[in-house]
């Protein structure tokens, strides 16, 4: 499973970001995708010389299944996270 030109990442703002997967996929593209997220946040970065890692955490909601409002939609994902 891909991103295609129609998802947008964006920040929210600190360190939090959200996907928005649009159009008709599986149930299952979201965690697919989020687990391709996380294997490259996870490799490891060199930067003059210095390995780095970073980590992540990732709650996923869905529409229509877990709300029909971004509010909600954010904060079930939210809580998913968690």
């Amino acid at each position: 499973h891909e991103l295609i030109a129609t998802d947008v990442v964006a920040r929210l703002g600190g360190d939090e970001f959200i996907a928005l997967l649009e159009g008709s996929r599986s149930a299952d593209a979201a965690p697919k995708i989020a687990a391709r997220i996380m294997d490259t946040l996870n490799e490891e970065l060199v930067i003059d010389a210095h390995c780095m890692t970073v980590g992540a955490s990732i709650g996923i909601s869905q529409f229509p299944a877990d709300s029909v409002t971004a509010e909600e939609l954010l904060l079930n994902a939210d809580a998913a996270m968690y």
